[in-house]
């Protein structure tokens, strides 16, 4: 019998179901059964909860790849996560989708203990958490700032630049002045600053080059996209600067004050627009 009270239950957030309780909960297809795992994502203190009050355990169920895409690692993409699990020595590659959680019976998986084949590592165990929360807490930037960043190509040009630089750029983080969303006119500019946060745990002089050359060719697609070189005037989106910075420098009061941009982003208002053009 569980005292609810004093906590005694051995289930954490992060830890993989066996697969006899895998089975159990016919969580995964037979066929399945060494390819996929389903990790308890439940919170530490819901678990614990009395299942009276709180009778699940959610449960999200991660597939068995071969390598992590660096840009669905660092819970870069809200939809899709990769994570490094751990069997024995041997790093495990799983993918997650957050469309693919699960409820299951808090007493009834008290009758399984959890996987001590595999582990998640602390580290992505707070990845995992980031990813979590921020499938309801994300950034979603002005209506008109997204219709400006998506018609003059901006977006299709940042995501061709940044995609494969993923295993050393962990965020590309945005500093919006003027960020109101209504009575905009179209020559009012939007002013932006954008910081390219690099990865300092494996290689941090090459992560450093990768993000100036990524920080260059930033600052040449916004005077290709939004400068009129005849004019020496800017439209729609001014650049003021791109500048890479290394995840071990930025201040709390720094992350909290800017929006990151996800490559998958998508903006609060989804119809297509046409193409915009210097007036």
């Amino acid at each position: 019998m569980v005292d609810w009270e004093r906590g005694g239950i051995l289930w954490r957030q992060g830890q993989f179901l066996t697969e006899k309780a895998t089975e159990s909960f016919e969580l995964v297809a037979s066929g399945d059964t060494g390819l996929k795992f389903p990790i308890v994502i439940s919170h530490d203190c819901d678990i614990s909860n009395s299942p009276d009050c709180e009778p699940n355990i959610e449960i999200i169920v991660g597939t068995r790849i071969e390598a992590v895409d660096g840009n669905c690692t660092h819970s870069k993409n809200p939809r899709k996560l990769h994570l490094l699990a751990k069997q024995g020595d041997a790093d495990v590659c799983l993918e997650l989708w957050a469309t693919d959680k699960r409820a299951i019976s808090k007493l009834e998986l008290l009758a399984f203990k959890p996987s001590n084949e595999l582990t998640l590592p602390t580290k992505e165990l707070l990845t995992l958490q980031r990813w979590l929360a921020a499938r309801y807490y994300r950034t979603a930037f002005p209506d008109e700032f997204d219709r400006r960043f998506n018609q003059t190509g901006l977006q299709k040009a940042l995501i061709k630049t940044l995609k494969p630089l993923g295993h050393h750029i962990i965020a590309a983080l945005f500093d919006i002045e003027n960020e109101e969303n209504v009575g905009r006119k179209i020559e009012d500019l939007y002013t932006l600053t954008i910081y390219l946060l690099y990865d300092t745990a494996s290689d941090p002089l090459v992560a450093e080059r990768v993000a100036q050359e990524a920080a260059q060719s930033i600052l040449e697609i916004f005077e290709r996209c939004c400068y009129d070189t005849e004019n020496s005037t800017w439209h729609y989106i001014e650049l003021l600067d791109c500048h890479p910075i290394a995840d071990t420098t930025m201040t709390y009061a720094e992350s909290q004050s800017l929006k990151k941009w996800n490559i998958d982003h998508l903006s609060l208002r989804s119809e297509e627009e046409q193409p915009m053009l210097f007036i």
